[in-house]
């Protein structure tokens, strides 16, 4: 009997069980809890490097294009190739007031500029040029800079429109660079959604671009616009607050009005996909060679800064086609989603500071995390003083 008793007190009873069993749903509980949060701490960290790194990428590579932008192409407003105003010299912004800016951005080589011998138009594909070779600086280099040749891309330049094309091959005894059966881009076909529009009113594919006019080839030629796209971490949440916006490069369009459409077989890439607003204002001014730093800028050549300066995106065209343009302030509002991007709602909308016209300064719906930083850029050789 002593023994079966002895067996009997072996073990737990029930209520020890039951209570062993909580004190350990409790510590697993508080170790998932803190697995949980370091892991959410950790993404939202991840969030703010990339936002970071992209912000490094606008301030260093984005400015760097534009800082070229127009080094060359400048040469097309000088009378040696057009007598009136050229409509494309390497910038064409594409401002939007309830939406990032985006803008066109063109650089040339300086060794292959030439002129169109007799007129041309987009269905004639082949340009008959002063030269469609390019001298190199010496001769034992003869690759420093190579002739015009296929797969290349360049553009023709007219005073109401122009023209980017790819070359498919090129006679350099004759002259002449045949061009790909579909332009790259030309002047005014830009429709994207209704969000951004190349309001150039002639049609570059329309348009008989006459003698003398302006052939450069490129060394780039990019459009960046934004998209909205659905954040993969936020399916469970419904409508726009799924949505956040994508920075696009655009590399070749194809001669398709809406690159970014679904069926595009346009080049393009995603330069950040944290950018929810930028805003490009620029500076300019009539008298060019009286400005500098210290100079207070004319409202009226001061575009899209807010305040009292100007909405006149016709004047700010022609001042960028004289060269008149001085300096480009750009404001971006870069955003990272808190928590690892759980996608748990705020209270309310979150506000940021109104940058230049853009007046829409609601952030979407969740707990995000943001910061705004500008940078300015000088377009390098843009003016050139006749």
């Amino acid at each position: 009997m002593k023994n079966k008793k002895n067996q009997r007190q072996k073990g737990f009873t029930l209520i020890e069980t039951i209570i062993t069993m909580s004190l350990f749903l409790v510590i697993l509980s508080g170790v998932y809890m803190m697995i949980q949060h370091y892991g959410d701490v950790s993404k939202t960290e991840h969030s703010r490097i990339t936002m970071q790194q992209e912000s490094r990428y606008m301030v260093s590579s984005f400015a760097d294009e534009i800082k070229e932008a127009g080094a060359v192409l400048t040469l097309a407003h000088t009378g040696g190739f057009l007598a009136a105003t050229p409509a494309f010299n390497g910038l064409y912004p594409l401002n939007s007031d309830s939406y990032p800016d985006g803008i066109i951005v063109a650089t040339g080589d300086p060794e292959a500029v030439t002129s169109l011998t007799e007129s041309f138009k987009e269905s004639d594909m082949v340009l008959n040029v002063e030269s469609a070779n390019v001298a190199a600086y010496d001769s034992s280099f003869p690759y420093e800079n190579p002739q015009w040749t296929a797969g290349q891309k360049g553009i023709v330049i007219g005073t109401s429109g122009y023209l980017v094309f790819e070359v498919a091959s090129v006679d350099i005894g004759a002259n002449t660079i045949t061009t790909r059966n579909t332009p790259v881009y030309y002047s005014g076909l830009l429709d994207i959604n209704d969000d951004y529009k190349d309001t150039i009113p002639a049609k570059g594919i329309d348009i008989t671009y006459a003698k003398h006019s302006p052939v450069i080839r490129l060394t780039n030629f990019s459009i960046y616009v934004f998209q909205d796209v659905k954040h993969p971490k936020l399916s469970s949440v419904s409508g726009s607050l799924q949505i956040v916006r994508q920075l696009i490069r655009i590399s070749d369009t194809y001669g398709q009005e809406d690159p970014l459409d679904a069926g595009s077989s346009a080049d393009y890439s995603v330069i950040s996909e944290n950018i929810w607003d930028m805003q490009i204002s620029y500076i300019a001014y009539t008298n060019f060679a009286d400005a500098n730093q210290n100079t207070t800028p004319d409202p009226t050549h001061h575009y899209f800064a807010g305040g009292s300066t100007s909405t006149d995106a016709s004047a700010l065209l022609t001042d960028i086609k004289e060269r008149r343009l001085r300096q480009m302030d750009i404001s971006i509002i870069a955003i990272a989603d808190e928590l690892g991007g759980q996608g748990q709602l705020s209270a309310a909308a979150a506000n940021v500071p109104a940058i230049g016209d853009n007046s829409n300064t609601v952030l979407p719906n969740r707990k995000i995390g943001y910061r705004m930083f500008s940078f300015s850029v000088e377009p390098r050789n843009f003016n050139v003083l006749e």
